[in-house]
């Protein structure tokens, strides 16, 4: 059987990153917590901010910036999903610093570390 490293993009606009943020906060009532015993952990750039008031102000700072009003139905974030396949939980287990570590390193790379707000680690799903 091969392993996978699976990677998903979710486009959201503006109204919907509050639902995006209680989805990651709020975690115990979803029925896919196979380990509710693992740590989660979130990393927030703006510690004193939700998701949405970072995009409110980083979209304000923009505006200054450039002199151009963002549209109001363009995206405003996406999130990412970065995992990987069953068969390869318990590698990635002995490993997981590192695997987390080359991950947000390839997010920095790709988008560029300024436009990463908020990194949730779920340890507590199946995969």
């Amino acid at each position: 059987m091969a392993n996978y490293c699976i990677m998903r993009f979710q486009k959201h606009k503006k109204e919907s990153i509050a639902k995006v943020e209680r989805h990651q906060n709020e975690r115990e009532h979803l029925k896919n917590r196979a380990h509710p015993e693992r740590q989660n952990k979130t990393i927030k750039r703006h510690q004193d901010e939700t998701m949405l008031q970072t995009v409110k102000r980083l979209q304000e700072e923009q505006e200054k910036r450039t002199g151009r009003k963002v549209r109001k139905d363009a995206v405003a974030l996406v999130e990412i999903v970065l995992t990987f396949s069953p068969e390869m939980e318990e590698h990635i287990a002995r490993n997981f610093k590192e695997w987390y570590r080359k991950n947000i390193q390839w997010l920095k790379d790709t988008f560029g570390g300024d436009n990463l707000i908020r990194c949730d680690i779920n340890r507590d799903q199946e995969t």
